[in-house]
């Protein structure tokens, strides 16, 4: 079978555009995608060395400045305890028991467990137009709904109920005595049985991990967690009738 010059030619075109079409794909077209991306990671290159060379020469403002931001952050952290174990705890209410001669007849103490702040917060619903639907999906812009603010800070919350026998002058002596603690110990419960004497009192201990622990406190020492319940004939007790 012979072939005409015509025909000849057509296929020797026909394999030109083959070959250029192939070369096309799978040569020039994957490497101008390659250039395409190294232009890119050198302009995001050369961004973050136009930064660097500008903020150099501001290291040792900005080393100054994370200095006090951490004294700011310290000073407000310090406002909540460091986490504490219950024995430690104890360092704190049984000075007080044994100042007002309290008898402790039973304790529960909780290890700190992370707490999940909360606050009271109501959304409100605002009216919807379709108006604004149409001209937000035009601009291709979205109004985010509204939602509760949340925290992820790692919050430690203890739980310490004392059940003593004591006067209620003392027991309100000793509520006193815990507010004027001034840190995140806080009572959150506390009632007095005026017919057994006996006052419970339970305590919400929030604490938090700081950047800087404080070593300000002295838990060592021993305290005694007894008292004889007061004196019944003293005239600043004021003792239930028997």
């Amino acid at each position: 079978m012979s072939i005409s010059k015509r025909e000849a030619l057509l296929l020797f075109i026909m394999g030109v555009m083959a070959i250029l079409v192939v070369s096309i794909t799978f040569v020039i077209l994957p490497l101008q995608r390659n250039i395409e991306t190294l232009e890119l990671q050198k302009s995001q290159l050369e961004t973050r060395k136009a930064v660097i060379d500008a903020t150099l020469p501001l290291a040792p403002s900005l080393r100054n400045r994370q200095e006090e931001k951490l004294v700011v952050v310290n000073d407000e952290l310090a406002k909540i305890e460091d986490p504490i174990n219950a024995a430690e705890f104890e360092r704190w209410i049984l000075p007080i028991t044994t100042k007002y001669d309290m008898r402790i007849t039973s304790v529960s103490l909780s290890e700190p467990a992370i707490s999940t702040p909360s606050g009271m917060i109501i959304l409100v619903d605002e009216p919807s137009y379709k108006l604004k639907t149409l001209v937000e999906g035009y601009k291709g812009e979205a109004t985010l709904p509204d939602s509760a603010p949340s925290s992820s800070a790692q919050l430690l919350k203890s739980v310490y109920t004392y059940s003593v026998e004591t006067t209620y002058s003392r027991y309100s002596a000793l509520l006193d005595e815990i507010r004027q603690w001034n840190n995140t110990f806080m009572v959150s419960s506390s009632s007095y049985n005026f017919s057994t004497s006996l006052a419970t009192i339970t305590i919400d201990a929030y604490m938090i991990h700081k950047i800087e622990p404080s070593s300000d406190k002295d838990y060592s020492g021993d305290y005694v967690a007894g008292g004889s319940n007061g004196n019944p004939d003293d005239s600043d007790d004021d003792w239930p009738a028997k």
